[in-house]
């Protein structure tokens, strides 16, 4: 805490480190899970043949985390781009 010439604390410290830590979060770590679910799910999915059980809740974990990640970070839900592991475009 820094002390202020009257030596009063402020908490500005704290809350800077608060919300850096969770922008970290939402600007690295949750991108980051989506795009490992949605790559196994893919790759699962290329070794069955078919889109299994695993693959299936991967890749809703994949997509809930992606929508998540952009809605924090103030982007539109688009969940049809081209950057989607696995999609095919036109």
């Amino acid at each position: 805490m820094i002390l202020t010439d009257e030596g009063t604390r402020t908490v500005l410290p704290l809350l800077a480190r608060k919300y850096l830590y969770r922008y970290v979060l939402l600007a690295i770590a949750l991108p980051l899970v989506a795009r490992v679910c949605l790559y196994a799910a893919a790759r699962l999915e290329r070794g069955n043949g078919a889109p299994t059980t695993s693959s299936r809740l991967l890749r809703k974990v994949g997509g809930f985390t992606r929508r998540r990640a952009r809605r924090a970070l103030g982007k539109d839900d688009d969940t049809t781009g081209a950057d989607a592991i696995g999609s095919t475009g036109p």
